[in-house]
C-alpha cells in the first residue's frame, strides 16, 4: 500500500510555488494611499476632484447625445 503523503506533500509545495508566484505579474503602477491629514491631504482631495471631473467630462464627449429627436 503507498503512502499518500509525498503526493499530499508534492502538491502542496507546487500549489505554494503557484500562489508565491501569482504576486509577481503584477505590471502596473500601485496607487499611492492618499495623506491622511494637513494640506496634503486637502492638496490630494482637490486632485482627485480634478481628475475625476476631467474623466467624467471626456465620457460625456464620448457619449452620443440621448436627444429622442436624432
Amino acid at each position: 500500500m503507498k503512502s499518500t503523503l509525498p503526493h499530499l506533500t508534492h502538491a502542496l509545495l507546487v500549489a505554494a510555488a503557484l500562489w508565491g508566484l501569482a504576486g509577481c505579474g503584477y505590471r502596473e503602477g500601485l496607487e499611492r494611499p492618499p495623506p491622511m491629514w494637513g494640506e496634503a491631504r486637502a492638496s490630494h482631495e482637490r486632485e482627485e476632484a480634478a481628475r475625476r471631473q476631467a474623466e467624467e467630462a471626456a465620457e460625456a464627449a464620448d457619449q452620443p447625445s440621448q436627444d429622442p429627436q436624432n
